[in-house]
């Protein structure tokens, strides 16, 4: 089968953290014998020949200079928020290049079927090449897409049509399903969590030399969250929880990795609140040294929320790669993270923005190890046996199957 995936993020060098997920699923579609073409728009950062193994990719410019493209990559919000007034203006242009990008690579290569990732602003490109030249679309959705189209009238129309006329819709949180099916997706959608590579993320890659890195002792608990700098993620709730926690354990640290809006107003807080000393900001983490960090950490928490514009996570990979790491896990109880954590058995639920819960949680963990090693053997063990990117591949490859038979009747 071949297989054109359109998406407007995928890592633009090795070490990249811009959707890696994307890259672990064309690369499991490749890995069950399908040829797989990866197209997307095109960045300064863009260094792709490292990464090119198993995958075709084909980026595509839309604006000149280059320093100039703001589209995809995370960079098209505000915060995660709004839509930034040069992404709105750029929107006709990536519309336009991705298209003719996308129906060159499906004509030429004879693709069979493609997979659109976000609604918007993919849908459009996806959903004119598919009545241009008869190929079937399914799409995966995320999060901020629904986000985007539910925004105003016109987002929502064209996100309605390019639903309707996908053969099968994958969401991976009941909230995002939910959404989609108002906008038409009932009878074509299935709830399908992420997952994560077992052999990529594991807990061999613990590193001695990383706590000595940060001057982390061998009796002080490591407490790890990650994530990009923007309001969803709720790094501010966990910094308020660490208040609490800090005056009865003050041999805690906790490391926040990741870049964004936000890092500056966190780091403030973490000042205001008295903490700085126990909080570490340590920027972007290169994805090739992500294990290290998540098999390093005692406990790893996902403080997610859902902000004051509405906008929600669908399931962040990062939850799932530390369970992978066999880490303790301490999650929003939000979006797709209960299809995959059973509360004490593979992790803790914690009700969103719930800065006494969290805190209570950590307190519990705090003070016993065996409790901690239990969920990091049941995180472990949820992986290897189904949250992992060989299932979910094959299932969307099911859907493939399914739309190309549809197709040919």
């Amino acid at each position: 089968m071949k297989i054109a995936v359109i998406t407007s993020s995928y890592p633009r060098f090795p070490g990249d953290g811009a959707a890696p997920f994307i890259k672990s699923l064309a690369e499991g579609y490749a890995k069950l014998g399908h040829t797989v073409y990866v197209i997307a728009p095109h960045d300064p950062q863009v260094i792709d020949g490292e990464l090119n193994n198993l995958v075709q990719i084909r980026r595509y410019k839309y604006i000149w200079p280059q320093s100039l493209s703001k589209m995809g990559h995370g960079q098209s919000l505000k915060g995660d928020a709004k839509l930034s007034g040069l992404s709105l203006i750029l929107v006709p242009l990536f519309l336009v290049f991705g298209f003719l990008c996308l129906y060159r690579v499906c004509k030429k290569a004879n693709i069979d079927i493609i997979h659109v990732n976000w609604v918007l602003p993919n849908g459009p490109i996806a959903y004119c090449v598919s009545k241009l030249l008869k190929i079937p679309y399914i799409m995966s959705l995320h999060g901020s897409d629904i986000f985007v189209s539910n925004k105003n009238i016109v987002f929502s129309k064209i996100a309605r049509i390019i639903i309707n006329s996908a053969t099968s819709i994958t969401a991976c949180s009941q909230e995002l399903m939910d959404s989609t099916i108002k906008l038409g997706g009932e009878g074509k959608i299935l709830l399908l969590p992420w997952g994560a590579d077992p052999e990529i993320f594991s807990p061999i890659f613990y590193s001695g030399e990383l706590r000595e890195k940060f001057l982390i002792k061998e009796n002080e608990i490591l407490v790890l969250a990650i994530g990009r700098m923007v309001y969803k993620k709720g790094f501010d709730v966990l910094l308020s929880a660490w208040e609490k926690i800090i005056t009865k354990f003050p041999y805690a640290k906790l490391i926040v990795g990741g870049d964004g809006p936000l890092k500056i107003v966190l780091e403030q807080q973490a000042k205001i609140l008295g903490i700085e000393s126990t909080v570490k900001f340590i920027g972007r983490i290169d994805w090739r040294e992500m294990p290290a960090y998540l098999a390093t950490a005692d406990i790893f928490v996902l403080p997610s929320i859902k902000d004051k514009y509405g906008n929600v996570d669908g399931l962040p990979t990062i939850l799932l790669e530390a369970m992978s790491c066999g880490t303790a896990c301490v999650a929003s109880d939000i979006g797709g993270v209960p299809l995959v954590i059973k509360k004490w058995e593979n992790g803790v639920l914690f009700p969103e923005k719930s800065i006494n819960e969290l805190a209570d949680v950590l307190f519990l963990l705090f003070k016993n190890d065996i409790i901690r090693s239990e969920l990091g053997l049941g995180a472990r063990k949820s992986i290897e046996d189904r949250f992992n990117w060989e299932n979910v591949s094959s299932q969307i490859i099911e859907l493939f199957n399914n739309a190309i038979g549809l197709e040919s009747k």
